[in-house]
C-alpha cells in the first residue's frame, strides 16, 4: 500500500479529460499514506524518547558528581 501511494502512473487517461484514479488504487493510496504517517510518528516519538533518556542519564551523572563534591 505504501508503494501504491508513491505510484503516480496508476490512473486512466482519456483524451481531453483530466486524469482520474481507479477507485481500488485510490483506496490503497489512502491506506498507504496512513501507514507512512503512523510510521513517521512512531520514529519521531522514539527519537524524542531516546534524547530524553540520554538527557536524564547525563543529568543523573552531573547530580551525583555535585553531591559527591558537596559531601552528600
Amino acid at each position: 500500500t505504501t508503494l501504491a501511494y508513491f505510484h503516480y502512473t496508476s490512473h486512466r487517461r482519456r483524451p481531453g479529460d483530466p486524469p482520474t484514479q481507479i477507485l481500488p488504487i485510490r483506496l490503497l493510496r489512502v491506506v498507504g499514506q496512513g501507514f507512512i504517517a503512523v510510521t513517521l510518528g512512531a520514529l519521531y516519538a522514539q527519537a524524542i524518547l531516546t534524547s530524553l533518556a540520554i538527557f536524564n542519564r547525563l543529568l543523573d551523572e552531573h547530580m551525583r558528581f555535585l553531591l559527591d563534591q558537596v559531601g552528600g
